[in-house]
């Protein structure tokens, strides 16, 4: 059976300010902040806010990647 939740790529200079990995945060439950996690399904991208060029790059490979059904971008 297909993953039915909600595909949701979460974009995040987290890892670049604090060295917290986004992978982690989520993990520790920021899904569940934001919304249960049967309904989402959140993929986490660090982004790197030395190299803009090469992250806009990843995160434009990662967009195309798959289908999504919204995008958060924060801190």
């Amino acid at each position: 059976m297909p993953d039915e939740r909600i595909q949701i790529l979460t974009v995040s200079l987290s890892y670049y300010l604090t060295g917290h990995r986004l992978e982690d945060v989520i993990k520790k439950g920021l899904g569940q902040i934001l919304w249960p996690s049967h309904t989402l399904q959140h993929c986490a991208f660090d982004s790197d806010g030395e190299n803009v060029p090469a992250a806009m790059g990843e995160l434009k490979e990662k967009l195309l990647h798959r289908h999504w059904d919204g995008v958060l971008v924060g801190w």
